[in-house]
């Protein structure tokens, strides 16, 4: 929908093929990729869609990145990996890489768009603070299309930090006595295999500060040492908050 793998002589020619018909133009366009799925959201026929001015309405969103900047490459470039590792994105695009390094350092957090444009044009030469203005919307839309970026309709009530006193959501809490699955804020499901990490998920009610926690862990798994479950404890509570399992009340 924003930019087909396709050269702009078979655009013109599918949009020919088409003669104006949505469904058709895209399923001519899923011939000529090899693309066997195709996923479509579905809305109710008084729903009125309108595709067009994509960039424009960018400029209203919040956005977000879980990717994480790894090793420089010898071009100059650098991947960034998804937290689980699965896909990887690769640039050295002046522009991109202090917008991508800004979201993963606020992560699981959005920055407004213009607010995320504002910050990383201080660091840029006249004009790359040109391009960035008229291009970063429709850079933003590619990496949302390539699930580099996540693009938001409202702040997201994840814990700004974690606090003194972590508290997890209710859902969560609940889901965690009941199996591996947990519901995130991020609208996401994480699976959670381990009981031991499970069960500090079900104390954190908001009740508890880290020494209180670090208590009744060690009550409960009696032969894990307060010393050694200490750092473990800082780490998990680190990785609940990236996931979006800390909520900010």
């Amino acid at each position: 929908m924003i930019t087909p793998r396709v050269t702009a002589e078979v655009a013109q020619r599918l949009n020919e093929l088409a003669n104006g018909d949505l469904i058709s133009y895209h399923q001519y366009l899923d011939f000529v990729l090899c693309r066997s799925f195709r996923r479509t959201l579905l809305c109710n026929r008084a729903l009125h869609l309108q595709r067009d001015a994509l960039v424009e309405r960018i400029r209203k969103l919040w956005i977000a990145s879980p990717v994480v900047r790894s090793a420089e490459l010898s071009d100059g470039g650098y991947d960034f990996r998804s937290p689980s590792g699965a896909s990887t994105y690769t640039t050295k695009d002046p522009i991109i890489l202090p917008v991508l390094d800004h979201l993963q350092t606020i992560w699981p957090h959005a920055e407004r768009f213009d607010l995320l444009l504002e910050r990383i044009s201080k660091g840029l030469s006249v004009e790359l603070r040109q391009r960035a203005a008229e291009n970063l919307g429709h850079d933003l839309l590619v990496l949302a299309a390539r699930a580099v970026v996540d693009l938001r309709s409202y702040p997201i009530p994840v814990a700004e930090i974690v606090t003194t006193h972590p508290t997890a959501t209710p859902l969560g809490r609940i889901q965690a006595q009941e199996g591996a699955l947990v519901t995130t804020l991020l609208h996401t499901q994480v699976e959670i295999g381990d009981e031991q990490v499970r069960f500090l998920l079900h104390l954190l009610d908001g009740s508890r500060d880290r020494n209180a926690l670090l208590r009744e862990f060690v009550s409960h798994y009696p032969d894990a040492s307060r010393q050694a479950s200490a750092p473990q404890l800082d780490a998990v509570l680190n990785s609940f908050h990236r996931l979006g399992i800390l909520s900010a009340s």
